[in-house]
């Protein structure tokens, strides 16, 4: 059997090692064994931490930094804001362990508490941690099974790649996302009560509910090889025939594409600057939190935690908190008979490389620009009840990273439209076949992390 064939076979696999049954009751077990209290707090008291009007940073000069910036774009017109922003350099790890069990392939997983996460524990990666984690700078416990990351053997990666963070909230923000084979690997045969082994199969019946795939686990499972992709029941051909289309017979190839990126790149651009926290136009700071002065995006809040299944059992720390519930959509249409789905290039300010590729619909976009010409609002109305011509392909609520965003929440959909019902696109969107997609994903920093968790969706 071929690796193709073995990750077929994991796809279609519902009963593996566990039952979805057995996940259901191992997961509930977690939540009750395990003690979590979160608990919000003034910025003034976070302790370790200093906040200033420059800035928010741990004591040690580790972990991240909320800082101020000034925006400065010409990107949909001329614009410019203020907001806070995450910086964070170090590059993290976010990794599967993919072994074979009775012949399947199953991805270890792992029920983690993150102080953000709006029901306590949500599954993760293998290994979910930042460098200063997974060194210790916190003085708590090791990581487990990072050591299999750091010293991988090169004949077990499936999958290595840098990809980015949310452009809108964090700064040039990349992690490392990895999935890696370990079926002839010394291996211990038992793990942790906080871990358990899924199949494809299962993994993709449980992002079909919301909140319990978390976001480091879907961006990673984006990145699984081509012939991965899959074929959702009820939409089998969109996405079978969008996949098996061949490059010079999609909309546009992909020299084309690199071209059009170039372009893009030469004629826009955006500049972003320092500036203390105290100093951001529209922006509060005070002893409690930093808040937009129109409530139209986040806040900065503190919070304590207390979590008994975590390396360092209590800490507290500052946490972004959005205000509202965005949409991240991407409409499929039929061109020439061939599955494409529709992107758009997007300048964001913590972007690593300046555009990446966004769904078709990003709801933060909307957060900094209210143009009503802005593309984002014309095409959310696919995504409405009252838009019937359409075929909802996925749709759920899912989280953000919950280690640095407070219960924020976005639904994620998938619509499909009849040929024709898109007849022209702004310049900065393209339609792409999935085939080229899965080509691209391969490359760090072309498509973002809220396309990423889309795609996901697609195994």
């Amino acid at each position: 059997m071929n690796y193709s064939e073995k990750i077929s076979l994991s796809k279609e696999t519902i009963e593996g090692e566990h039952s979805l049954d057995d996940f259901w009751s191992w997961y509930n077990a977690r939540l009750a064994y395990n003690r979590f209290q979160i608990t919000e707090i003034p910025l003034s008291n976070v302790g370790n931490w200093n906040y200033n009007d420059t800035e928010i940073s741990h004591a040690s000069g580790k972990f991240f930094k909320v800082c101020g910036i000034e925006v400065k774009t010409d990107f949909y017109g001329e614009r410019n804001w203020y907001q806070p922003i995450i910086s964070q350099p170090e590059i993290g790890i976010l990794g599967f362990i993919v072994r074979e069990i009775k012949g399947v392939l199953h991805f270890l997983v792992q029920a983690k508490m993150e102080p953000g996460n709006v029901n306590i524990l949500q599954i993760s990666p293998s290994v979910q941690a930042t460098k200063s984690n997974y060194t210790r700078v916190h003085g708590g416990n090791s990581t487990p099974f990072v050591e299999y990351f750091l010293f991988k053997n090169d004949h077990s990666v499936i999958y290595d790649q840098l990809q980015s963070e949310q452009g809108s909230r964090f700064l040039k923000k990349r992690n490392r996302n990895m999935i890696l084979d370990l079926t002839d690997a010394d291996f211990p045969n038992s793990i942790p009560d906080d871990f358990f082994w899924l199949t494809l199969g299962q993994l993709k019946n449980l992002l079909s509910v919301d909140n319990i795939i978390n976001m480091d686990s879907r961006t990673v499972l984006s990145g699984l090889p081509n012939y991965t992709i899959g074929n959702l029941s009820y939409s089998k051909t969109v996405y079978s025939e969008s996949l098996a289309a061949e490059d010079e017979n999609s909309f546009r190839t992909l020299p084309y594409l690199f071209s059009w990126i170039a372009n893009l790149k030469a004629t826009y651009g955006i500049e972003t600057n320092f500036t203390p926290l105290i100093a951001m136009k529209g922006w509060v700071k005070s002893e409690e939190r930093i808040y937009n002065e129109n409530n139209s995006s986040f806040d900065v809040i503190g919070v304590r935690i207390e979590a008994s299944n975590r390396e360092v059992k209590t800490w507290s720390q500052p946490i972004l908190r959005s205000n509202h519930t965005l949409l991240n959509g991407i409409v499929i249409q039929e061109i020439g008979g061939i599955p494409h789905l529709l992107f758009q290039a997007v300048f964001e300010p913590g972007n690593f490389d300046g555009v990446e590729f966004a769904p078709t619909v990003q709801g933060s976009i909307l957060e900094f620009c209210t143009d009503s010409n802005n593309p984002n609002l014309k095409y959310s109305a696919y995504f409405k009840e009252s838009f019937l011509e359409k075929e909802v392909l996925y749709d759920s609520i899912q989280s953000e990273e919950g280690g640095r965003f407070y219960h924020d929440q976005n639904r994620y959909s998938i619509v499909h439209l009849a040929e024709n019902t898109i007849s022209e696109i702004p310049n900065n969107y393209i339609w792409l076949t999935l085939n080229q997609v899965k080509r691209l994903i391969l490359i760090n920093n072309i498509f973002n992390v809220e396309s990423r968790s889309l795609l996901s969706c697609m195994i």
